[in-house]
């Protein structure tokens, strides 16, 4: 009798743990790059928003300057309520409260405000700062994105 050979091609378990390796290192491979991507873009967003910051908060520095040089002239409120976005007024006890804002982007903005005591022409260039902060624009108003789920049976059983 003569012997037959038989090819035979058979898939044993170590091909199949290789394809279970190559896909979970496939797997794990996109999800490190998806990952990394949204990671560059949080990074490239934080950026925008502290360079915004910081350009909004040397303004600000740039402000306190020009009030330091408005109160050592005449008639510092008529002059600081000609000053672009702000806002000068006194008070009863002859303090003076001045409010600056400075837009950071189209959803926040800088406001500054300054406290002029009653006596400060003895002291030149004495002023209180009072609040230095970032303030949103607009808030997340809720509503808008309310979900109405109609979850009544109709007649008739469809």
């Amino acid at each position: 009798m003569k012997n037959k050979m038989k090819m035979a091609l058979s898939i044993g378990g170590p091909t199949i743990i290789m394809i279970f390796v190559v896909l979970s290192l496939t797997t794990l491979g996109t999800l490190s790059l998806v990952t990394a991507n949204a990671d560059w873009k949080l990074t490239e967003k934080t950026v925008a928003s502290t360079n915004a910051y910081y350009l909004a908060d040397n303004s600000g520095e740039m402000f306190l300057a020009e009030v330091d040089a408005l109160l050592l002239a005449e008639e510092p409120l008529a002059k600081l309520n000609q000053l672009a976005a702000t806002s000068a007024v006194l008070n009863p006890d002859n303090s003076i409260n001045i409010i600056h804002t400075i837009e950071i982007n189209s959803a926040q903005k800088l406001v500054i405000k300054l406290l002029l005591p009653r006596d400060q022409k003895d002291s030149a260039n004495s002023y209180q700062i009072e609040s230095w902060q970032v303030v949103n624009n607009a808030y997340w108003n809720y509503d808008d994105f309310e979900i109405q789920f109609d979850d009544t049976i109709p007649e008739g059983g469809q």
